[in-house]
């Protein structure tokens, strides 16, 4: 018992001195106490956010199914827009993938063609950008502008990605970008079809009330007209054009990553439609024009290079062909319904050609059209856009690298699909007075106009006869070169000068060229000869040799047949040892070629090689049969060494005696020890 309340003492005393604690203490105990539980909530509520925290993509896909599912989560497209904008998921692929065809889904949705306000305010936001500002206390109107002007920024977003440097955001951003162009234009088809149903209802009203009167004709007409101007600044090509400039054509040009590839899926998915290639002729036309006109340098330009844009029109441009034969279908992305309109007017023309009272719709819509869709299925509209676009691109600065495949290109590829072919005479002009690889280049061109197209260019040939230099021999298309040289000069009414001055160059240039420039030269000293007989006197025009007590043998510099004809006939003209050839000389009408004589020809007769002494020799044959300049143009140490070791030649038997050693003493090597 006395344990037991000695332990009850001791309880009660304990419990005393825990309420007689002063009050500050128990205060700072309680908030330790809490503040221990908070810590241990927060870190709770922390290890929850990060075990809930969704996948951007999976994220962007449930904000996507949130707003389709009510109209009242549009806010969250800013949601999603801001996700693709973190800087922790700028370079993340899939992310900027799944928010390019998430919003692509969204718009096309939300963008109804049946919300006629929608419809309205997207119509006069296209007809002017400040109208989105405009205040209202309309809810409808605020919610339609504020939509837009999302779709807006939409836009923006994908003309960036279309620089962007991975080709797998750059195509989807394409196909997306076209399909808001094919969203917009249903819109537009819309706000026609309206205006063309309110004027037809004005139009039938004041005709019933006043059929008498010719004010309210006039006012009807006044009426009808304004509205045309109106529908006018949206008219289908207005779209396309604004939209193909401002959204794809500028960010895709000036663009230093752009892709082939890209360029590959625009041609096999958007090229073919007949509206895009017009409208991005056109386009390319005006926007080199402005580049020209504002005189655009590589420091203007924020995105590239002004040698990378011209690089990335050329690789545009090539992508267009001219519709040479009407198609059975004209396949038009914009505004299809009225094109099959359009179609049927024109069959319907031609199945009553003697009906002249066959009329089109007084529908303002038609009338505002059928210039359009007139001008869109006509052949001669894609041949002058193409012609306009190639014309603008060449007024462009020019890289090296450009104007080399430009001058290859334009002769096959453009000329025959111009309609003037003569407007590209400045350029070839300038091209050929460059000199070096570009007059060769242009000389394809300049024959085709100076043939076909009677391009009169003073002193060609002399300009011609400056391009056969030593160099020559090792540029890249010697083997077109020499090709169109012989053309030029196979006229027969060249006067005789002009010739004999081409063949003395050729003959005094194998002297100073290998033996694949030898074999290239030859044969077309060769034709040049056999097709001007007159020139022939270059072979027999003999000189004698100059008197020299030292010397008493005939020099072999003269072919061999024309040493003996002079001996005969004694028509020897100057001295051995003098050409009156000026080598010098640039104009081929003042070297006096006529004067010298092929001597160079008589040592090429003694080559090294067994081929170029072949050829020389074949000048004794009379000059009877023309030889190939293709099959030996393309030349090189190569193909010379490659012909020499698969001839056969026949063994020859050789008489020798067996070697013992290495080195005889009767060989000088007395003073060697080995």
């Amino acid at each position: 018992m006395t344990t037991v309340i000695k332990k009850t003492a001791a309880a009660a005393t304990k419990t005393t001195a825990v309420v007689k604690q002063p009050a500050a203490v128990v205060q700072q105990q309680q908030q330790k106490k809490r503040k221990q539980q908070g810590d241990v909530v927060e870190e709770e509520v922390v290890v929850t956010k990060k075990t809930i925290k969704l996948d951007p993509v999976e994220h962007i896909k449930q904000l996507e199914q949130q707003v389709l599912e009510k109209v009242e989560n549009t806010n969250k497209i800013l949601d999603i827009i801001a996700i693709c904008n973190n800087e922790e998921n700028k370079e993340n692929l899939e992310i900027i993938f799944q928010t390019i065809k998430s919003l692509e889904r969204i718009f096309r949705n939300r963008l109804d063609v049946n919300n006629k306000v929608l419809c309205q305010e997207f119509i006069k936001y296209r007809k002017s950008a400040s109208s989105i500002k405009e205040k209202s206390k309309d809810g409808l109107v605020v919610y339609a502008r504020w939509l837009i002007n999302i779709y807006n920024n939409y836009l923006e977003l994908l003309s960036s990605l279309l620089r962007h440097q991975d080709r797998s955001i750059q195509l989807p951003t394409l196909t997306s970008l076209f399909h808001m162009l094919v969203l917009e234009s249903s819109i537009l088809e819309l706000s026609i079809t309206n205006q063309d149903q309110s004027t037809n209802t004005t139009t039938t009203t004041t005709n019933k009330s006043n059929s008498s009167s010719s004010t309210s004709s006039t006012t009807t007409t006044t009426t009808t007209t304004t509205i045309l101007a109106e529908i006018k600044d949206n008219v289908y090509y207005q779209l396309s054009g604004e939209f193909l400039r401002n959204q794809i054509l500028e960010p895709m040009l000036i663009n230093s990553n752009l892709d082939n590839h890209l360029l590959d899926h625009f041609k096999s998915r958007f090229l073919p439609y007949h509206d895009v290639l017009y409208h991005m002729m056109t386009q390319l036309s005006s926007l080199c024009d402005r580049m020209v006109r504002e005189k655009k340098t590589s420091q203007q330009l924020q995105h590239c290079t002004m040698d990378r844009f011209v690089e990335n029109v050329f690789d545009l441009l090539v992508l267009f062909e001219v519709i040479e034969e009407t198609p059975e279908e004209w396949k038009i992305l914009v505004g299809e319904p009225m094109s099959h309109m359009v179609s049927d007017l024109k069959a319907m023309k031609k199945k009553n050609k003697k009906n002249q009272a066959l009329q089109y719709p007084e529908t303002p819509a038609f009338k505002i059209s059928i210039t359009y869709w007139i001008t869109i299925t006509s052949r001669a509209s894609y041949k002058s856009s193409f012609a306009k676009a190639w014309m603008s691109f060449l007024a462009l600065p020019l890289p090296s690298s450009i104007y080399k495949h430009v001058l290859l290109g334009l002769p096959d590829q453009v000329i025959p699909h111009l309609s003037d072919p003569r407007s590209l005479m400045d350029f070839f002009s300038k091209s050929y007075h460059l000199g070096g690889v570009s007059s060769i280049l242009a000389l394809n061109g300049l024959f085709i106009l100076i043939h076909k197209y009677n391009l009169e260019y003073p002193e060609f040939f002399k300009k011609l006869y400056s391009l056969f230099q030593p160099g020559l021999i090792y540029a890249k298309y010697r083997a077109r070169f020499f090709k169109l040289a012989e053309l030029f000069l196979s006229s027969t009414y060249l006067p005789n000068y002009i010739v004999a001055a081409f063949v003395k160059r050729c003959s005094y240039l194998c002297l100073l060229s290998p033996a694949n420039g030898c074999m290239t030269l030859l044969p077309f000293i060769y034709n040049l000869l056999q097709r001007h007989p007159e020139c022939h006197i270059l072979v027999n025009n003999v000189i004698q040799k100059r008197e020299d007590p030292t010397t008493s043998t005939i020099s072999g510099l003269l072919l061999n047949s024309a040493i003996n004809a002079a001996k005969s006939t004694k028509q020897v003209k100057g001295f051995y040892g003098k050409d009156s050839y000026l080598i010098d000389e640039e104009d081929p009408s003042k070297c006096q070629a006529l004067k010298s004589s092929l001597w160079e020809i008589q040592l090429l007769r003694d080559h090294y090689h067994p081929d170029i002494s072949k050829l020389a020799k074949l000048f004794d044959n009379g000059l009877s049969n023309a030889l190939s300049t293709e099959d030996f143009s393309n030349s090189s140490y190569k193909s010379l060494f490659d012909s020499s070791i698969k001839k056969k030649v026949p063994k020859v038997p050789l008489a020798y005696q067996p070697v013992k050693q290495l080195i005889n003493d009767s060989d000088g090597f007395n003073l060697w020890k080995f």
